[in-house]
């Protein structure tokens, strides 16, 4: 307190030195303050978010700025002759005199927590609640299945849902579809996740939980285990409303070895896989999964040319 008075007591009888250092207080923190802004419109243009801390430091700027930009009264009082004028030039000079201190010390706060930024000043935006996915083939015939799997899903104690077929029948796609429905109307989830499992030998893990970690926008460690790391993700989806799409699972797995909880039905938590058996729907939890109906000739004609290869051959073998 001491130090403070010896400054404005120090500062009105040298006022005009003190609005001296201000104004240069305040070239300086304009400077710096057009670096931030220049920063932050440059990564702002890779679709970056800004730091919330930077915002606020923009802010407070701002508003210094503008409160010594009106200071009018910063402006030396001139003195009268008379003993009557002195004493009001003194009391006006101590009131303008404070004010200045102390927009030099925040100015010059401001100044050092400017220069303390480091870029980026910016992080990533937060995944979408549903990533759109592209389609290879059209969705030939796919309305009945689609409808099908939509009443599936909609029914709140059906929390794990299977979809059966021969290799090639549309199940990717139904899958992708249904994903693309959920952009639509995401009827409030969280996080929407298509993985493809592809198990036939090896249920390739570190693979499915890198796909989890990104659409969550959680950090990866290498030197994680992948049971650390199956840890870390089922605690991170828990705490979401989520659904997840499973395809071509050839055989049962554990979710909690990837990181998948077990979905539950009172969050509205969904968990869809696609499979070539009926059994291993079974398997993975849902008692009575929906085949996937086959197409009708005409729509099996419209499908067919897609389903061959650069060689003539079929992409897809039962």
């Amino acid at each position: 307190v001491h130090d403070e008075i010896k400054e404005t007591l120090t500062a009105c009888f040298q006022l005009r030195r003190t609005r001296n250092s201000l104004t240069e207080a305040l070239s300086d923190l304009r400077a710096t303050a057009q670096r931030v802004k220049d920063k932050v419109e440059e990564e702002e243009a890779h679709q970056r978010i800004c730091n919330p801390d930077v915002r606020r430091w923009q802010k407070k700027v701002d508003e210094i700025l503008r409160e010594c930009d009106a200071g009018q009264e910063h402006e030396e009082p001139k003195r009268c002759a008379c003993l009557c004028g002195c004493d009001m030039d003194l009391l006006h000079r101590h009131r303008v005199a404070r004010k200045v201190v102390q927009n030099l010390q925040d100015v010059n706060k401001l100044k050092s927590d400017g220069d303390a930024f480091t870029p980026p000043f910016n992080h990533e935006p937060p995944p979408e609640p549903v990533e759109e996915l592209p389609f290879e083939t059209q969705t030939i015939g796919m309305e009945l299945a689609l409808s099908q799997l939509l009443s599936r899903f909609d029914e709140a104690e059906k929390s794990i849902i299977g979809v059966h077929g021969l290799g090639g029948v549309g199940k990717t796609t139904l899958l992708k579809t249904l994903n693309n429905e959920l952009k639509e109307n995401t009827r409030d989830y969280h996080v929407v996740i298509m993985i493809e499992v592809a198990n036939s030998e090896t249920l390739n893990v570190v693979d499915m939980q890198k796909i989890i970690a990104n659409r969550l926008a959680l950090p990866w460690n290498e030197s994680e285990t992948e049971r650390e790391r199956s840890t870390y993700l089922r605690r991170a989806l828990r705490r979401k409303k989520f659904v997840v799409l499973l395809d071509d699972v050839w055989k049962k797995f554990q979710l909690a070895d990837v990181g998948i909880p077990t979905p539950s039905s009172d969050k509205g938590c969904k968990l869809i896989l696609a499979s070539r058996s009926n059994q291993v729907c079974v398997e993975m939890g849902d008692k009575e999964p929906m085949e996937m109906p086959c197409l009708g000739d005409n729509e099996s004609l419209r499908l067919f040319p897609e389903q061959l290869d650069g060689r003539g051959q079929c992409r897809h073998r039962p």
